[in-house]
């Protein structure tokens, strides 16, 4: 299989309304789509997705190095998961995730498999849905447990919670009116983005022992804090900013610094977290696929490998962080990855999955 030709679309989507998380108040998403066309006129679909925060510098440096790549790829032959690996590196995270996402949906397309399959899953056990979870950012106590009860309401029996630094008593009382309101059928979340001070953490983590708290993904910044605070709480302790791959992942595991790995496939590639999530789970720890709150473009790619991974073991109602399209005002794909009663439906069509909506590309391009 020979790439023919690039192409590269850069746009940018608001969100439905300004959400506050860890990098202030984030307005829209940009972001590049890359389609990857072989010498058989198959295309692949990919997007590039910086994440919330990335300044414009950053995103046009990043579209700068698609065009750079893009003139390389032409001819390259990219036939299986080795070829296409070599095809993406040696780029950024952002950008390595796109590129391998069109190449892999254009290799699955030619071969009528779905992504999940190439990268090792069997057709007969990839599942039709997948649990996820509802995701909240940061807001005051009332409206986090009035989003909370509709999240529960809409079917879902996860839910995530951005947390604001420093604002320890805040968050207590947001986690135990949810928890008054709801009761234990909803497991609880939280993510602090490595912003709470080591000093305080401990203390924090122990004021949520009693509420049965799921995880506190990344409470403090860096592996070996991350190491000493689990050993100071009996509550679950995730990383996710300190994974950049699966040497992170395998530092982790030796300094006994987390109970679950967050992977975004959008910030380190697709690739090399499928790598990354067979290490943690091949020593016993639980894997949670998120979005990087991309279009569903990237997300049934994300959501490729959630079911290629499979289930977490004895926790089949396991939920990953994939339900985040309706942020979004908009979409690049035909059928949008939008979760019903908290469940996003696994593609069981080649690729990715998905069929591209030109005219909304055209809607949303710049």
């Amino acid at each position: 299989m020979t790439v023919g030709s690039v192409r590269l679309t850069s746009f940018a989507i608001p969100y439905r309304r300004p959400l506050q998380l860890a990098g202030g108040t984030t307005l829209q998403h940009r972001g590049i789509l890359i389609e990857v066309t072989d010498d058989q006129g198959t295309s692949g679909v990919g997007e590039v997705a910086p994440g919330p925060g990335t300044s414009s510098e950053d995103i046009e440096a990043l579209a700068g190095e698609a065009r750079q790549r893009a003139g390389r790829l032409r001819g390259a032959e990219v036939a299986d998961v080795e070829q296409i690996e070599a095809a993406a590196a040696d780029t950024p995270g952002p950008l390595r995730a796109g590129l391998e996402t069109a190449l892999l949906d254009l290799l699955g397309k030619r071969t009528s498999k779905s992504i999940a399959e190439i990268l090792g899953r069997g057709r007969d056990d990839i599942p039709e849905r997948a649990p996820v979870n509802a995701m909240l950012d940061r807001q005051p106590p009332a409206d986090a447990l009035a989003r909370a009860r509709q999240a529960h309401a809409d079917g879902f029996r996860t839910i995530k919670l951005k947390v604001e630094p420093e604002r320890f008593d805040e968050l207590v009382a947001t986690v135990g009116s949810i928890r008054d309101a709801l009761g234990d059928v909803v497991r609880l979340r939280l993510d602090c983005n490595a912003a709470w001070p080591s000093d305080r953490a401990a203390a924090a983590l122990h004021a949520l022992e009693r509420f049965a708290v799921e995880y506190v993904e990344q409470p403090v910044a860096g592996l070996d804090a991350l190491a000493a605070l689990r050993r100071q709480t009996t509550t679950p302790v995730a990383i996710d900013e300190s994974v950049v791959g699966r040497d992170s992942v395998r530092r982790a595991i030796e300094l006994g610094a987390a109970d679950v790995v967050v992977l975004k496939p959008a910030r380190i590639g697709l690739i090399e977290a499928a790598r990354a999530a067979r290490l943690a789970r091949d020593a016993g720890l639980a894997v949670t696929i998120t979005s990087n709150l991309e279009t569903s473009v990237g997300i049934l790619a994300a959501l490729q490998l959630a079911a290629a991974i499979g289930e977490v073991p004895d926790r089949p109602d396991w939920a990953h962080g994939l339900a985040t399209i309706d942020l979004l005002d908009g979409d690049l794909t035909e059928t949008p990855a939008r979760a019903e009663r908290g469940h996003l439906r696994v593609p069981n069509q080649p690729g990715s999955g998905f069929e591209l909506d030109r005219a909304r590309l055209e809607r949303w391009s710049l």
